[in-house]
């Protein structure tokens, strides 16, 4: 037991202590306090919590859902609870999740796609876990023109540019509903990556992985001017042009952001509306690609990241029979769409800010959703049985000397001081090596599409004794 004067010690102490303490952070209905962000100069009530009204909002989705939607049929609500269930996941999120690095047009928006990626990671690991005949019963549940496989289209039956009956057959034939597709997305990652060069390699890379892969899905066989003159020419490299043209518009012009309720007028108030759709502010990307191993190493990373993606896409989609217009499929090609936009910013922040020691929680989801992804696919092939034709050794003997080329440039260049990779003799040789990575690669393209076939048998005739040693059923 402590003694009176023992305990007016003590309690004077406590006292001292805490007015000595520092005071709480002010907060107001405005500036909330991390983990949420808010506009000072927009309208003050949008950034108030309303997690009451929330609340009610989701239960009168929900309960009204129900009441008009209601069916005596056993699959239709399974479905409707299955969206119900959604659908108050997304009211949580909107409600309770911490805001990332985006606020406009309002981080609740983001929000909800952090919660739409939280569910997809869920969903592929659960999918994980399922056989690919359960899979299929799943989806045909869902939607029975699943159940149906689909013959692949193939566009290089027919590679003639031009016949007598239809003097201009290539325009006619590249012009069908994906080239405007082709177009948007590539738009779409010039604004995510804002660096043509990276563009440009994701645009060509993928032209090189059709190529590579064709063998496996007809999709992927085009005729010549199909891969240049349509995709990287027209569609990407007009995609990455419109993307680069929207860039230094969005980033030439210079507001004065002043609150809705300081603006006269309707029109101005109308005005300032529509530009929350816009960037607050537009920063350029320095993705420093070369100046060191570990730049290097994080933007192929990121490369690698998109290729997976990509091929992801056209896997799935013939594994599990899916037409190319199928919700399914845009719906994906949409939600990894908007996903990149925090995602890479935050990935970028993370690989080039110094102050910046963990990676966004959008990023982080992204990519373990974009790996259970890729694992439930791999497996979904094995289980399938598909893909078990060899590469031709026109295909895989070139692809072999193109990495042992770029791995040892990437020795050589990143263990030399610049002053000696940049001298004469020894910078000629580094160049010579570099680009003869990319003349494997586009030794690949020429004997391997199906309209050029250049040099394609006489080629497979040289290394067919290499491949019958090195390899055990790889070509």
């Amino acid at each position: 037991m402590f003694s009176p004067a023992a305990r007016g010690v003590r309690g004077a102490a406590a006292k001292a202590a805490v007015a000595n303490a520092a005071p709480p952070p002010s907060v107001t209905a405005v500036a909330r306090p991390a983990p949420y962000a808010t506009e000072r100069d927009f309208i003050d009530a949008l950034y108030h919590p309303h997690t009451v009204l929330s609340g009610l909002a989701m239960t009168a989705v929900v309960v009204l859902g129900y009441l008009w939607l209601h069916s005596t049929d056993e699959g239709t609500n399974v479905k409707l609870g299955g969206a119900a269930a959604v659908v108050c996941f997304l009211f949580f999120a909107a409600t309770h999740f911490p805001d990332g690095i985006m606020v406009r047009p309002h981080p609740v928006l983001w929000r909800v796609v952090g919660g739409i990626a939280l569910m997809y990671l869920l969903l592929v690991v659960f999918l994980f876990f399922q056989d690919l005949p359960t899979i299929r019963r799943i989806l045909a549940f869902y939607d029975p023109e699943l159940r149906y496989q689909l013959p692949e289209r193939s566009y290089a039956e027919d590679c003639r540019m031009s016949t007598e009956t239809d003097p201009h057959k290539w325009w006619s034939t590249i012009m069908d509903e994906f080239i405007l597709a082709h177009a948007m997305g590539y738009w779409a990652k010039t604004l995510v990556l804002r660096d043509w060069r990276i563009v440009t390699a994701v645009s060509v890379g993928f032209e090189v992985l059709e190529v590579t892969f064709q063998h496996w899905l007809p999709n992927f066989k085009e005729c010549w001017w199909d891969h240049i003159i349509a995709d990287v020419l027209i569609c990407n490299a007009g995609g990455t042009l419109l993307g680069i043209l929207t860039l230094r518009l969005i980033g030439a012009k210079r507001y004065h952001w002043v609150k809705v309720s300081d603006i006269p007028g309707i029109a101005g108030k109308a005005g300032r509306l529509l530009r929350q759709f816009t960037p607050r502010q537009l920063d350029s990307y320095e993705w420093g690609m070369f100046t060191s191993l570990k730049r290097f190493s994080q933007v192929m990373l990121l490369l690698t990241v998109m290729f997976v993606q990509e091929m992801n896409c056209f896997i799935i989609k013939y594994v599990l029979w899916q037409e190319p217009k199928h919700h399914l499929v845009i719906g994906r090609l949409a939600f990894w769409g908007i996903l990149a936009l925090p995602g890479l910013r935050e990935f970028y922040d993370f690989i080039t800010v110094p102050t910046v020691k963990r990676l966004g929680t959008i990023a982080w989801i992204g990519a373990f959703a974009l790996f259970f992804e890729t694992l439930w696919m791999l497996k979904m092939v094995r289980e399938g049985n598909y893909f078990r034709v060899a590469f031709p050794p026109h295909i895989l003997v070139p692809w072999v000397a193109s990495v042992a080329s770029f791995a040892t440039w990437i020795v050589l260049y990143f263990s030399m001081p610049s002053t000696v990779r940049r001298s004469g003799v020894v910078g000629f040789l580094l160049n010579v090596l570099f680009y003869s990575v990319f003349a494997w690669l586009l030794a690949v393209c020429v004997m391997g599409n199906p309209d050029t076939k250049f040099l394609q048998q006489e080629f497979d005739t040289l290394v067919r004794p290499l491949c019958d040693v090195l390899s055990s059923g790889w070509c």
